[in-house]
Formats: C-alpha cells, structure tokens, sequence
C-alpha cells in the first residue's frame, strides 16, 4: 500500500508565468509613474537651512523687512517674495511711500523700478547674516491682513521650498 502523489504539473507553469507577467507590468508601471510625475528626478541640492528676522512697520501703507537672521548664505536668484496681495520692492527706502510698480511674486535678483527715477537692483550679491530685503504695501493693498513668503527655488528650476511664512496681524 503506497501513498499515491499527484503527477499531474502542467497547471504549475502557467501559474508562474502569470505571477511573472504581473510581477513585471507593476514593475513597469511603477517606473513609468516615477518618471511622469517627476519622482525620478533627484533634487540637486537640499534646501538652504536659514533663519530670518521679520519685523513690521506702520510707516506709511506699511512695510515688512525680512533679515537673514542665521544659516547659508542665499544666491538671490534662487530666492523670491511672493506675497497673496500687491507689494512695492523697497530698495533703500521702507517709508510706504513708493511710485514704482507693483508685484506679487519679485526675485531678489530683478532691476526694479527705483522711486527716483530708473531702475536698480534690488539686491547684489549674497544674501547672507544681516543682509535684508523690505517690500512696502501699495495704497490699494495692505499687508496687515496678507501672507508674505520668502521661497526658494532649486538649481534646475523644478522644485520649490518655502523658507519662511509671514501672515500679517488680521489674517
């Protein structure tokens, strides 16, 4: 009296290629979705680590001065101000009372009007401890009751960090 076993194998080979088949189109969908959404791109380069100085003013429509306070230095055409409502840059004066034009988003490394007459830029070189920059509110707009962010973008352009937020008093 044997135990008899099965020796019937032939549905084994088809089981494995299926799970094989599967195994390699997740395997490509995944690489694909990577590559398509951009999370095969690796970031050249961490995100500054720095801190700021923020301080507000009612001088006029108002103005707000950002100071790097500690941390790497920043080339300024990686970093920029955006802010949720109109800004004067405020190249040399931060009294509210600015004629040229009006932004929402502004690299620190642009030519902006200058209130004089002209144009200059905003800010030379690096931005590093002590250096700082002051955006004033327009007539028509008021930072009390705005968000003002200091962001930076990376090397190749596609990635964007927010190195620090500012809400005004009323938000």
């Amino acid at each position: 009296m044997g135990v008899e076993l099965y020796t019937d194998d032939g549905a084994v080979s088809p089981v494995v290629g299926v799970v094989l088949l599967v195994a390699i189109t997740v395997v490509l969908a995944a690489g694909t979705a990577s590559l398509a959404f951009g999370l095969g791109n690796a970031q050249t380069g961490p995100a500054p680590q720095v801190s700021f100085d923020i301080e507000y003013k009612q001088a006029g429509y108002g103005n707000l001065t950002f100071t790097h306070d500690e941390g790497d230095n920043l080339e300024p055409r990686r970093i920029s101000i955006e802010a949720d409502t109109a800004f004067h840059p405020a190249p040399g004066n931060d009294t509210g009372d600015l004629d040229g034009a009006t932004y929402r988003s502004l690299g620190l490394d642009s030519t902006v009007e200058d209130p004089t007459g002209g144009s200059q830029q905003w800010v030379g070189g690096r931005v590093r401890a002590g250096t700082g920059v002051t955006i004033v509110s327009t007539a028509s707009s008021d930072l009390t009751d705005a968000t003002v962010r200091v962001v930076y973008t990376s090397d190749a352009g596609d990635r964007t960090t927010t190195l620090v937020t500012w809400e005004g008093p009323e938000v």
